[in-house]
């Protein structure tokens, strides 16, 4: 129907949890219940990385557009020790959501920085 009505997002991520059997009046096998918090847990994690890349886009819109600019070339980040996202998976979310933005095909470079007492120890700058 997304398709159908041109809206289908740039990614879609689907979870599922598999029963084996499908008798009315049961619970939730212990299997279930586990891959169910695993799917929670996965969920969780998704959120605040998605909530990390809108704020960066935001930032580069922004910027951007005070400077006049018609296209980011280039984008540097300082992705702090505790800010719970790797340089891998962030640079895998960048490239998804900047698709179709001013800071598409952007090249992005990022500084892990080390230090837990760092100043932006949580925060993806």
């Amino acid at each position: 129907m997304a398709r159908a009505l041109n809206q289908l997002p740039h990614r879609l991520v689907v979870y599922g949890i598999e029963r084996k059997t499908f008798n009315s009046g049961v619970g939730l096998s212990p299997a279930v219940e586990a891959a169910a918090d695993e799917v929670l847990r996965s969920v969780k994690e998704t959120m605040h990385e998605l909530s990390l890349i809108i704020d960066l886009m935001r930032k580069i819109d922004v910027i951007a557009r005070e400077q006049g600019a018609r296209r980011v070339v280039g984008v540097k980040v300082r992705l702090g020790a505790l800010s719970h996202i790797s340089p891998a998976h962030l640079r895998e979310h960048f490239e998804a959501a900047a698709t179709g933005t001013i800071a598409e095909a952007a090249t992005l470079d990022i500084e892990a920085l080390r230090g837990e007492r760092d100043p932006y120890a949580q925060s993806t700058r």
